[in-house]
């Protein structure tokens, strides 16, 4: 199908890589469904030798081109959503994928398959393939999880589902982490699944550090560890029975004190008395001076490297910076939602609120007139922090989630 110049198109002229077998296949099997709505397809490389076209040969080049009636230039997906548009049936997904969020993923899609177009036939090899089953764990085993232990103690329900994500987590990462040569001992591999909860495999594994942790950091960390401890054993049952949501409150801080402050910090100890790389996965988040502090530097370092590493890298060369962090925040209401929500059977799209909140006051902080007031800027970062905090923690989750858990503990 190439260009008739007795009979020029009726709504544009698609030029494509007559070069790539993948192209060549598309134009064969679908090429006739939009000729038939007036658009014909022309080889580019047809194109590029005439001279019939204004855009450098390289750009030209270096995806699908479509040339409307209108004399617009459109490329790439941009191109596919005229086409699509033009389709009854295919309009929805022409309106969808021009909606800001689903268009810059789009983009995205398009832009990998179109800079690897040779190589889909197996022509060519750019690097190595990532592993197909370095993603299976992470979908698999939630899904497992909510298949088969749906009707369990919401609690325990709760501790499958963040087991399966975090396992899958790590499964992730230690894959990307051995990809190249180098292969650390297995007891370091297994030190790293199930004995630190930290999501840097390459730095867990292959960097060592000389500086060893001070007797002061040694006691701080034990003291925060006895502190959740006793909040959980004591101050809970200093509330009254009937005062379920100060109960679970108490319950959960304790947790949170014990275990991501107290016993998270003592594996960081160890770990790097022995030489290893192991940041603490919280580093002193109440000092934090902005909501670009805290989130990014200071609260839950292991979800912060992926988010760096699956959500804001890989994004940020086709998406917007804005777009990526309320994108990164949308994906952990989600998980949120998983952990938090299902389990309770309530409250469903709070904690979504609350990352998407935590999102949008990283943006306005970002303001001149906040990010130039410290004073301001902290103030403001406590704000959004604090306020809708009821929004992470629903009240179905503390009285069907977090005080049966209490219970069962013996805690009362």
């Amino acid at each position: 199908m190439t260009h008739n110049a007795d009979n020029p198109p009726a709504r544009g002229t698609v030029f494509y890589d007559a070069d790539c077998a993948l192209c060549r296949r598309l134009v064969a099997r679908h090429g006739a469904v939009f000729e038939r709505r007036g658009f014909l397809f022309e080889p580019l490389q047809r194109a590029i030798r005439s001279g019939r076209h204004p855009i450098p040969a390289a750009e030209f080049q270096r995806e699908m081109k479509l040339l409307t009636a209108d004399r617009r230039w459109l490329g790439g997906a941009d191109a596919w959503l005229e086409l699509w548009a033009s389709v009854g049936w295919m309009r929805p997904l022409a309106m969808l994928g021009r909606l800001p969020g689903l268009h810059a993923l789009a983009v995205w899609i398009y832009g990998h398959i179109a800079a690897n177009r040779h190589c889909l036939d197996g022509a060519c090899r750019i690097g190595p393939r990532p592993a197909w089953d370095r993603w299976l764990p992470l979908i698999l085993m939630p899904v497992l999880v909510l298949v088969f232990f749906r009707h369990i103690e919401p609690w325990l329900f709760m501790w499958l589902l963040e087991g399966s994500l975090f396992a899958g987590c790590k499964w992730l990462t230690l894959r990307d982490a051995m990809t190249g040569s180098r292969r650390p001992h297995w007891q370091l591999v297994f030190a790293y699944l199930f004995l630190w909860p930290g999501m840097n495999a390459r730095q867990f594994l292959f960097e060592r550090t000389a500086a060893r942790p001070r007797t002061a950091e040694w006691l701080a960390a034990a003291g925060k560890t006895l502190a959740g401890a006793g909040i959980v054993g004591w101050a809970v049952s200093m509330w009254p029975p009937d005062q379920f949501l100060p109960r679970g409150w108490t319950g959960m801080i304790g947790i949170v004190l014990l275990l991501h402050f107290g016993a998270f910090h003592l594996l960081s100890l160890i770990w790097r008395q022995r030489g290893l790389q192991a940041p603490p996965i919280m580093d002193s988040p109440l000092k934090a001076r902005s909501l670009t502090d805290f989130w990014g530097r200071r609260w839950n370092r292991a979800f912060h490297e992926l988010t760096a590493d699956y959500l804001f890298q890989p994004l940020s060369r086709w998406m917007n910076r804005h777009m990526v962090l309320l994108l990164a925040f949308l994906v952990s209401g989600l998980i949120h939602e998983l952990v938090i929500t299902v389990p309770a059977g309530g409250g469903h799209g709070l904690p979504t609120l609350y990352f998407l909140t935590q999102g949008a006051g990283l943006i306005v902080e970002r303001a001149r007139w906040i990010r130039r007031r410290p004073l301001l800027n902290r103030l403001f970062a406590w704000m959004v922090l604090i306020l809708p905090v009821g929004c992470l923690f629903p009240r179905p989750f503390v009285e069907q989630v977090i005080l049966p858990m209490l219970s069962a503990f013996g805690i009362q």
